[in-house]
């Protein structure tokens, strides 16, 4: 193999120059900043529209819970902040402690103690719980809960989401003529 002027490994003008390596290497530096910066942006909606399914989900959960306990039960009073009912087994009551949503439970057999339970995760706050008594005949008691729950994430910068939801409670064992 002889080499020759007109061989690609001594000739100087194939190949590439510095200024195209640095031209192509910034024009893959763009790109490669544009990619990120899409990623990060869609990252960051999905984490955001995460969040805010959480806050939904744990308002509607905890209005069926509160909806599925007390729809047989025996008694039921309210206040503006409370709902209290009575069930064949047990005293179950929900309250607004603070930015706190509260479950307190009691046997209504036995001297077991009431066990009390916070309904909020962290970083949750309740902004507002209210009970509303719906009914003019008290032989089919009907009630409205407003609940609604603040979220601050933990993402800098982040907003606070908050989602709001509301639903009827009548109860299904005091029909009318019952005892």
């Amino acid at each position: 193999m002889s080499l020759s002027p007109k061989s690609s490994i001594l000739n100087p003008t194939k190949g590439f120059t510095l200024i195209e390596l640095i031209i192509a290497a910034a024009i893959a530096s763009l790109f490669f900043i544009i990619i990120s910066r899409t990623l990060a942006t869609m990252i960051s909606s999905r984490n955001r529209v995460n969040s805010n399914q959480n806050v939904q989900k744990l308002v509607d959960q905890t209005l069926l819970t509160m909806t599925q306990q007390s729809r047989w039960a025996a008694t039921i009073s309210s206040t503006a902040t409370s709902l209290s009912f009575t069930t064949d087994t047990q005293n179950i009551s929900y309250s607004l402690s603070g930015t706190n949503l509260v479950r307190t439970t009691s046997q209504t057999q036995g001297a077991a103690l009431p066990t009390t339970e916070n309904l909020n995760p962290p970083n949750f706050s309740v902004t507002q719980f209210s009970v509303t008594n719906r009914s003019a005949d008290t032989n089919r008691p009907s009630y409205e809960i407003l609940l609604t729950i603040s979220h601050k994430p933990n993402q800098p910068g982040a907003p606070t989401l908050t989602y709001s939801n509301h639903t009827a409670l009548t109860l299904r064992n005091k029909f009318p003529g019952a005892t």
